[in-house]
């Protein structure tokens, strides 16, 4: 008997949701499951079982915990919550079942085949068949070796290129907010009295609520980057938090959230179908989206 650890998740109201999820990131995304394994260089059984919910059938290895990361990380969801909630559960598999299986049957054709040789000249064959299935397994579990440790190294080689392009990707962001800051210097006389009535508004907000208008998943994180709320909102449901001017939004779906503060409606936060980072929850820069 061989003991083999799957994936296991205890919590399944959690998983449900991120099973929900993944999916509505990929749609939103315009991908078809064979297109996002084509595209990541992942297994595409992997795709399938995990968006199915079937974590028994993955093994627990640093090969499909790889291609999970990579996937996830892909999909701009938050792996880390993902991978701490993942368990391991041991199974057990007879792998000598299938060799039994194979040498009787062997042995029923040697005894019909050979009935009427000597004892010993059959034991000469059986041993040299069993020398070759032996020799067979051997080469097998070798390439299968190899063919493992190939696909680990292009799972690094992919996380390690999407390390590089998250870099540049933050350089760029870091330009632009270079110039968003020059740009606000010279226009600052304009929009300083504006901004002075809009900042007196934002010190009386209490709260902030984040209204579906269609099914569309949020995640809120704090100025440290803590997350506060991850979870899908249905339609017409709806979501109230205390007012944090530092707080960022994460939306699934951003055309369809809209969100209430003091008093105003704020409607344009994107395209339906839309993954947009990074929304500032501050009134200030919320009133940018109705303009």
């Amino acid at each position: 008997m061989k003991n083999t650890n799957i994936l296991y998740i205890e919590d399944q109201t959690f998983f449900q949701e991120f099973i929900k999820n993944i999916i509505i990131t990929r749609e939103s995304k315009n991908y078809t499951q064979k297109q996002a394994s084509d595209l990541l260089n992942i297994n595409i059984n992997i795709i399938i079982n995990l968006e199915r919910g079937d974590l028994d059938k993955l093994e627990n290895n640093v090969f499909v915990l790889g291609h999970i990361k990579t996937y996830l990380k892909w999909l701009n969801l938050e792996y880390q919550l993902f991978f701490q909630k993942i368990n391991s559960k041991k199974i057990h598999i007879n792998e000598k079942k299938d060799k039994l299986k194979i040498l009787s049957k062997l042995s029923l054709n040697l005894k019909i085949k050979f009935g009427k040789i000597n004892i010993l000249t059959t034991l000469i064959i059986f041993s040299f068949i069993s020398s070759a299935i032996i020799i067979s397994l051997w080469i097998l579990t070798n390439n299968n070796k190899s063919e493992y440790l190939n696909e680990n190294t292009k799972v690094y080689e992919n996380i390690n290129n999407m390390k590089i392009k998250e870099i540049e990707n933050i350089e760029e962001k870091n330009i632009v907010i270079d110039e968003i800051n020059d740009n606000t210097i010279n226009n600052s006389n304009i929009d300083k009295e504006n901004n002075d009535i809009k900042i007196d508004e934002a010190i009386n907000i209490k709260t902030i609520k984040i209204i579906a208008i269609n099914d569309s998943w949020i995640e809120i994180q704090n100025k440290n980057g803590k997350i506060i709320i991850s979870k899908i909102l249905k339609k017409n449901e709806n979501i109230k938090i205390d007012y944090d001017k530092e707080l960022k939004l994460l939306a699934g779906n951003a055309g369809g959230i809209n969100i209430e503060i003091n008093n105003t409606v704020i409607k344009n936060l994107g395209k339906d179908g839309e993954v947009k980072r990074d929304i500032s929850l501050n009134y200030i820069d919320l009133l940018k989206f109705n303009k």
